[in-house]
């Protein structure tokens, strides 16, 4: 019996009509929901938020995601591929998502994706997908879509910050049931991700071990693919218009003066320095300021465990000083 891999459509590397794909990824807490808003004021891309993600609407990508962090590969993609294809064309699901619709706030919100992916699709947009767990599908999007890859870094220090601000924890179940996943990239992390998943312990630990998985595996791909762009969330955040301008050049989009006002509205000194209480997104910042919250958010025991624990990785993004 032929492999569903040597579909013809799966050999193809074929890339959507609408342009090559933009990834934006790296890790929760990374800065790519803002980092995909200032993007996705350019006409010429469509905006698919976090597609990958376990409570992703079907009629955006029909595909399953069970797990955060989810890995696909040459190995599994025959699950994954024309779903993902699909989305990638803009052409929206129809009848997955009239299965899945319960409420009339269901509906509208059908209403609305199915207009904005037509919308998307006869201006032959360039897909900007936004998803930050989407690390481990990487490779996979740029061999297989050609997809431009954009991932941001983020200080562990105030990953950690930002977790434990929001009281987030993490289930690493998510990992030990992916075994091809355990297997293709996290093998160094194996006896520790397993331990974690049975007895989960404080969310400081919990994240100085997410940021040594997702950021080793970071400085790999980046010796690895030259051409992917590596951003860290800080230099974003201190020089916004410099930093996305050059984004927007390497991404082959106009810097328009949409972006720039909208960068200036965002990230101006006048606005808060720090998020509300419980409020998970607020995009409106002093970003300049919000580079060193962590001091704040976290004890200086807490600081130093996350220093020690994150030192190896940690030193190929990030000299002394930035402590």
């Amino acid at each position: 019996m032929p492999s569903p891999f040597d579909h013809p459509a799966l050999m193809s590397h074929q890339v959507v009509p609408s342009g090559a794909p933009i990834l934006i990824t790296g890790s929760h807490r990374s800065g790519s929901t803002w980092v995909a808003n200032v993007l996705a004021r350019s006409r010429s891309l469509g905006y698919l938020r976090e597609p990958f993600h376990p409570d992703h609407r079907p009629g955006i990508c029909g595909a399953e995601f069970k797990h955060f962090y989810t890995y696909v590969g040459t190995e599994n993609e025959g699950s994954y591929y024309r779903d993902i294809e699909r989305m990638l064309a803009f052409r929206y699901n129809l009848a997955r998502e009239l299965a899945s619709v319960r409420t009339l706030r269901d509906g509208l919100r059908m209403v609305r994706d199915e207009g904005r992916f037509a919308t998307s699709r006869l201006r032959r947009a360039r897909p900007l997908i936004q998803a930050p767990m989407g690390l481990f599908m990487a490779e996979w999007l740029a061999d297989r879509f050609g997809a431009r890859v954009v991932v941001l870094v983020r200080h562990p220090a105030a990953f950690a910050g930002s977790l434990k601000r929001l009281g987030w924890t993490f289930d690493f179940r998510h990992l030990t049931e992916q075994p091809v996943l355990m297997r293709r990239y996290l093998r160094p992390f194996e006896e520790d991700v397993r331990a974690y998943a049975t007895h989960p312990p404080d969310v400081i630990d919990q994240a100085i071990l997410i940021w040594r998985m997702l950021y080793s595996t970071a400085a790999r791909l980046q010796e690895q693919f030259p051409n992917w762009i590596f951003l860290r969330h800080e230099d974003l955040s201190i020089r916004p218009i410099a930093e996305f301008e050059s984004l927007c050049r390497n991404l082959s989009l106009t810097f328009s003066q949409k972006i720039r006002t909208y960068l200036e509205k965002t990230t101006q000194a006048s606005n808060p320095d720090e998020a509300d209480d419980g409020v998970v997104h607020q995009l409106r910042r002093d970003s300049s300021a919000n580079v060193h919250n962590w001091k704040k958010r976290l004890t200086p025991g807490e600081i130093e465990r996350i220093r020690r624990g994150t030192e190896v990785p940690a030193s190929h993004f990030y000299d002394a000083c930035f402590w």
